[in-house]
This record gives C-alpha cells, sequence and structure tokens, in this order.
C-alpha cells in the first residue's frame, strides 16, 4: 500500500490574513478610548447644547482628562520632557499675564482661549504617561478620517469650500492637516506593519481631496524623512530639513496655482490680503504680544484668522510663548539632539511632527490643538520607550509599534 505524505497547510489567501489582522488589531482596542477618538476627528462641528460653540474635538479631550483622572500613570516623563513641558506651562503662564495686563483681549476671550489651550496640553501629558490606551485613541480617530469620506460624498455633512473634501472638519486645510497627520500617525496605530503602511497610503487619497497644498507637502516630506534619515548623521539631518524647508517655501511660490490648482488665483489673493494684514499687524505688536485670542484680522467687513501658525503665537505671547511651544513641539516631538541609535518609532513621530510644523507655516491653528496633542502625545509616548530600551536595533515597524 502506498502512503501519500500530507501536504502542509496551503498560505492563507489576501483575505483570510486581511481577517486575523483584523481580529488581532479588534482584540487589544479599548472602546471607551477608541470613541475619544472619534469624536477628536470633530473639528468643525460644534457640540450641541453647550456654551461658546465648543467643537465635539474638546468635549472629546475633557472625556479623555476626566478617564486619565481616574487611572494612574503607567510611567513617569523624561528629564527633557519634564523641563520642556515647564517650559511650555511659563509660556502660557507669560500669555496670560500678557492678557491681563495689555487690554487688547477681553476677559471672555482669553478666559475661553486658555482654556482651550490648557486642555489640549493636558490631553498630550495623559496620552503621553499612559493613563489612556493611546492606540485606541488614534484607531478611533483614523476610523473616523475614513468615514468621514462617504459620508461627505453622500452629503451627509458639510460642504464648505466648492467640493474640496471638508466634512465633519468644517475647513478644508483642517481637513488636510488632520488626514496628513492622521495618516503618518497610523504608521504607530497598528500591530501589523502591513495594515498601517496600507492605511497611510489610503488615507493620501482624502488628503488629496482635501485641496490643501500645504498639508500635501507636509505628507511629502514626512515620506522622504521616513525613508532616509536614519541612514545620515544629525549635522545632515538639520541641512537636510532646512533644504526641504526652502523647497517647500519654493514650491508653494512658484508652483502653487499649476495643474489641478490652476483655478486658485482668487482664493490665494484672498489669503495673500489676509497675510498681508496679519503681518502688519504683528509688526505693530509689541515683542510680548497682544494676548490669547488676538491672532485675527478685520478685513472686507469681516474677522479672519491668521493663516500663520508661527505669528499666531507671537502675537498671542510674543516671543516667550512662540519659543516655548515651539521648544516643546520640536524637541519633545523629534527628540531630534538625543545620542543613541533612532528607533522607528522615533522615526515616525519625527515625521508626524514635521508635518505639524510644515502645516503651522500656511494653515494657521495647528499648535496646541487637538491634532497637535495626539502628535506630541506619540512624541512624549516614543520618548519614555527609548529612554527604557536604550539602544534600539531596526527592527521592523511591527516590532516597534507592538511594544
Amino acid at each position: 500500500m502506498t502512503v501519500r505524505a500530507e501536504s502542509g497547510p496551503k498560505p492563507a489567501g489576501i483575505y483570510a490574513r486581511a481577517h486575523r489582522a483584523v481580529v488581532a488589531e479588534a482584540g487589544s482596542l479599548r472602546l471607551l478610548e477608541f470613541f475619544i477618538g472619534c469624536l477628536i476627528a470633530f473639528v468643525g462641528t460644534s457640540a450641541p447644547g453647550l456654551p461658546g460653540n465648543l467643537p465635539l474635538s474638546y468635549v472629546a479631550v475633557l472625556l479623555g482628562l476626566g478617564i486619565a483622572f481616574l487611572r494612574r500613570p503607567r510611567h513617569a516623563f523624561p528629564s527633557d520632557v519634564r523641563w520642556w513641558t515647564l517650559a511650555l506651562a511659563l509660556g502660557l503662564a507669560a500669555a496670560v499675564v500678557v492678557s491681563v495686563v495689555a487690554g487688547y483681549a477681553s476677559t471672555g476671550e482669553w478666559l475661553r482661549r486658555i482654556f482651550r489651550l490648557g486642555i489640549v496640553v493636558a490631553f498630550a501629558l495623559v496620552l503621553g504617561s499612559g493613563r489612556l490606551h493611546f492606540r485606541s485613541v488614534l484607531r478611533g480617530f483614523i476610523t473616523m478620517l475614513l468615514v468621514n469620506v462617504p459620508l461627505f460624498y453622500l452629503g451627509l455633512t458639510s460642504d464648505t469650500y466648492g467640493g474640496y473634501l471638508t466634512g465633519i472638519f468644517g475647513d478644508k486645510n483642517q481637513a488636510g492637516l488632520n488626514y496628513a497627520v492622521g495618516a503618518v500617525l497610523a504608521l504607530l496605530a497598528f500591530g501589523q506593519r502591513r495594515l498601517g503602511i496600507a492605511i497611510f497610503v489610503v488615507l493620501g487619497v482624502p488628503l488629496w481631496l482635501t485641496g490643501s497644498r500645504t498639508s500635501l507637502a507636509a505628507y511629502a516630506v514626512a515620506v522622504l524623512w521616513m525613508l532616509f534619515s536614519r541612514r545620515v548623521s544629525l549635522p545632515i539631518k538639520i541641512i537636510v530639513g532646512a533644504v526641504l524647508g526652502w523647497l517647500v517655501a519654493n514650491v508653494e511660490e512658484n508652483f502653487a496655482r499649476v495643474g489641478v490648482f490652476s483655478d486658485r488665483r482668487g482664493t490665494d489673493a484672498l489669503r495673500d490680503r489676509i497675510d498681508a494684514a496679519s503681518l502688519l499687524k504683528l509688526q505693530d505688536s509689541p515683542w510680548y504680544g497682544r494676548g490669547l485670542g488676538q491672532a485675527t484680522v478685520e478685513m472686507e467687513n469681516r474677522t479672519w484668522f491668521f493663516h500663520n501658525g508661527y505669528w499666531q503665537l507671537q502675537i498671542e505671547g510674543g516671543i516667550v510663548l512662540l519659543l516655548a511651544v515651539l521648544g516643546f513641539t520640536l524637541f519633545v516631538g523629534t527628540r531630534i539632539l538625543r545620542a543613541g541609535a533612532t528607533s522607528t518609532e522615533r522615526v515616525i513621530t519625527q515625521a508626524a511632527t514635521i508635518v505639524v510644523l510644515v502645516c503651522a507655516w500656511k494653515l494657521g491653528d495647528v499648535f496646541l490643538t487637538a491634532s497637535w496633542a495626539l502628535v506630541m502625545g506619540a512624541g512624549i509616548r516614543t520618548a519614555n520607550r527609548d529612554d527604557g530600551i536604550g539602544q534600539t536595533t531596526a527592527g521592523s515597524l511591527a516590532a516597534a509599534t507592538r511594544r
């Protein structure tokens, strides 16, 4: 009798592998944090019944803080994060003093503004401390980024910019910022490397549909950073960063109305007038700024917000607030001066921080927002892991994100 050797199990198909990946990710999901992440995406949707037109994203932040207050932190912050947190707190305190003393801002304006800024900073800190399940928050946020697309094209959310993808964000530039940030952070949100990469690529499509040129440029720079930054030394990174900044500025200046963007002359002319009025107001302001809530200009019988996040910080809290926020964002988000090997997780958080820094150049309200808090939470979390594991080998993305 002939005995046939049984062949080994057939390799699973793509659908079976995808099913196992989804089941594995769902098994580690915490629904409460997932719900908070979903709400964070509602940047342009006000919470019904609450005063001051408070967006749902801030309601999510408050909910997260309330839950975090009932939990113990999983780890302490590294010393550099603590120092930069103190610097940021002092910068915000200085902005409050300016608001009270300078006399430009009304009490209601600066109180409302510092409340929002304060809870966003606190949310970034609790994300970094492990009081909230970071990856579940990210997955909720990313889920709403994906869901927003069919909701928008089915006419179930707002269309505020002539067909460009806005939806729950209410503004194409805010949509672009959040899609760019969410795409990069997707690489940290999932234990399955291929799933994170697939979502990173997929989110590039709705990012394009927002029509936000600055966000698209930030996405492209983030890709270049993740591909090449680990291959060069720190001085070269700094030089490359400066060159990339110059390239982004040059492309924005000379090629902003090429191809599919050729119809932007009217809106770009308006933006130029807003920028000119903003710069004039900034130049007429003292070095310590005018106070919180003052990053607006009156033009054509309307109030317009600044379209430059760096100018916004400077006019609200002067050089002190500008340096405090930039220092925290740059050194906590990138930890560029840290010695030793750079982990995969750190490279991703650096890329997400670059998205924030590039977008702030043209999009205005970027720093100290919910999307900024997600990036800074990732930066703090990664800083703790870097210090905890010491020299990190250049392992796979899956190994880095499972920890």
